[in-house]
């Protein structure tokens, strides 16, 4: 292609250069980051989409099935003003560098359903801390 000036040349190699190094970033970025780290940010937007009163309530849900440790156990939420709902159940529990944890699958409803699986451990204090 043709430019007018080559001032104008150099600016639009340069743009291109630029848009062809962030899609390549891009790509690296899907690639490269744990499945796990993506699943956290999309599981992020999901929560920010939560009231405060649902958040609570899958918190709960969430210690219930955590203090049963209990492969299978199940609890279930649901918020009537918002219509959002949920459940937490243990799908796995092992032992981690001494610490007992627990793999907590959470479906949630608002209003499709999505599916995640965060890791627990319990540490010495006994308090249960997402285990990334």
């Amino acid at each position: 292609m043709r430019y007018p000036s080559r001032r104008l040349q150099t600016w639009v190699m340069r743009v291109t250069k630029t848009f062809a190094r962030l899609g390549g970033i891009a790509v690296l970025v899907a690639v490269f980051i744990p499945a796990s780290a993506q699943a956290q940010n999309v599981f992020g937007r999901l929560l920010a989409e939560l009231s405060a009163a649902d958040r609570l309530a899958m918190e709960r849900a969430r210690n219930e099935v955590l203090a049963k440790m209990e492969l299978g156990a199940v609890s279930m939420w649901k918020d009537d003003k918002t219509g959002h709902s949920g459940e937490a159940r243990i799908g796995r529990t092992y032992e981690r560098n001494g610490l007992m944890c627990a793999e907590v699958d959470h479906a949630l409803k608002l209003p499709r359903e999505s599916h995640y699986a965060i890791p627990f451990c319990r540490d010495a204090s006994g308090t249960w801390r997402a285990a990334f």
